[in-house]
């Protein structure tokens, strides 16, 4: 599956990386005009240590919840910060917040997360998956920028002028999950137990499912004049629909009924954006972790970091 979060990864970076967005065909130059032009952006854009900022968006009735990160990528290693919330509204009507500030470091050799829980805050480390998080957000050599513009189905220009192009950019779901699958079969999963060797394989065929049934796309804005993203929307609503209804509809599954009713809700209900945009070299200090952050306690897992 590293192949898929990999493709997924470089799309939510953009460049570093609605329902209908409301243009005809009058207004859309001819595709092989506006494939050419992304093919352009792709291959000529640099290596991009800006400041980016990614809003990521999941929303059902009841329910919903935003990750903000605030990033920079400097040859391979990352600095992030940002805050997960999470607002349910309760049989009172009121909406029950939760909050969660973080910061986060990463390069080949370690990974780390501070985050805060009941005003503590709190240090999860994880570095095993330093060199794999690094892989995935590394600047793509020429070999996997092909392959990713290969699974670009159809691209529309929407606006083109001198200094800035903006496209609607549709991925072809079959040919990504063909290249999971190929990747999967390359290489299986970490061993473990048998049940977690069902629960993989079952997800697996459940993002099969999802990606072959649905549309994934985004909008791209770039600079003309360096070919960097300018801003970014990626919309993985019919992604996450289709996957939920996959899992859904698996009559070797006995879903209890509390389980039924969130795939239910996440099938037929559910919104998932993403938005990014960059910001000026004085949003660094977001970057800086503070000392007393520093000194957070130490947990092993983060169901232990809850209690």
């Amino acid at each position: 599956m590293k192949k898929f979060f990999k493709k997924i990864g470089k799309i939510f970076c953009g460049a570093f990386l609605i329902g209908a967005l409301g243009f005809n065909s009058a207004q859309a130059a001819d595709n092989s005009d506006a494939m050419n032009l992304f093919r352009e952006a792709m291959t000529k854009s640099t290596d991009d240590s800006r400041i980016v900022h990614e809003d990521i968006y999941f929303v059902v009735p009841k329910m919903q919840s935003s990750l903000e990160i605030v990033a920079q990528l400097k040859q391979d290693s990352l600095k992030a910060a940002g805050e997960f919330g999470l607002w349910i509204v309760g049989d009172d009507g009121e909406f029950h917040p939760l909050e969660v500030p973080f910061y986060a470091t990463l390069n080949a050799k370690d990974m780390n997360i501070y985050f805060e829980l009941d005003k503590k805050w709190k240090k999860f480390s994880v570095p095993t998956l330093g060199a794999v998080a690094t892989d995935i957000i590394a600047t793509p050599n020429q070999q996997e920028t092909e392959s990713f513009m290969n699974d670009v189905k159809e691209v529309v220009l929407l606006r083109d002028t001198a200094k800035e192009c903006t496209m609607l950019v549709k991925l072809d779901g079959n040919k990504i999950a063909d290249e999971m699958k190929a990747e999967a079969e390359k290489n299986p999963a970490d061993n473990g137990t048998a049940d977690e060797k069902v629960f993989q394989d079952n997800l697996t065929n459940y993002i099969d499912a999802g990606l072959r049934n649905s549309e994934i796309w985004y909008t791209w804005t770039v600079n003309k004049e360096n070919w960097n993203t300018v801003a970014m929307s990626l919309n993985l609503s019919g992604l996450v629909q289709q996957t939920a209804l996959a899992a859904l509809n698996d009559e070797s599954q006995e879903w209890s009924e509390y389980a039924q009713n969130i795939l239910e809700t996440v099938a037929y209900y559910s919104e998932t954006k993403a938005f990014t945009f960059f910001l000026g070299d004085d949003a660094a200090k977001r970057l800086e972790i503070p000392k007393k952050v520093l000194k957070a306690e130490q947990v092993n897992d983060l169901v232990e970091s809850k209690k």
